[in-house]
């Protein structure tokens, strides 16, 4: 499918390719094989079913994101897989230089509201501090 798609678009739009998995290895083989057909950045999904803690999720897509040089986007659909990126994990995770962005299935302003005093610079008298962003 991806080698089509490569093929059909050819160069004219980025082909990102879904390569998450529940297995760590398997999400691994899958980037590398999307890398090789000419995928342009990889739609990681965090691994369903087995319900990670949120350091699993950190080595997870960090073995993903060090197997290829391809962006990878940490894709967080909490209501499928049984696990959520918080917000410190998804911060702590974009300070790999290859992950680049975050897809959610929700969006709720709540979550919003998380992701963003999550990405907030503490040490900024100019923004409102980590400390400051309490659950409504």
């Amino acid at each position: 499918m991806i080698k089509h798609v490569v093929k059909r678009v050819n160069g004219r739009v980025p082909v990102i390719a879904g390569t998450g998995s529940n297995n760590t290895a398997h999400a691994v083989m899958m980037s590398k094989g999307a890398a090789d057909l000419g995928a342009d950045a990889l739609l990681v999904v965090t691994p369903y079913y087995n319900k990670t803690s949120q350091a699993g999720l950190i080595a997870s897509y960090t073995a993903v994101a060090d197997a290829t040089e391809l962006p990878v986007i940490m894709y967080n659909v909490p209501s499928r897989t049984g696990v959520n990126i918080a917000p410190d994990t998804a911060y702590a995770l974009s300070a790999h230089p290859k992950i680049n962005a975050i897809r959610p299935a929700e969006t709720s302003a709540r979550w919003l509201r998380s992701q963003r005093c999550a990405a907030m610079t503490e040490y900024s008298s100019e923004m409102t501090t980590r400390s400051s962003c309490k659950p409504s």
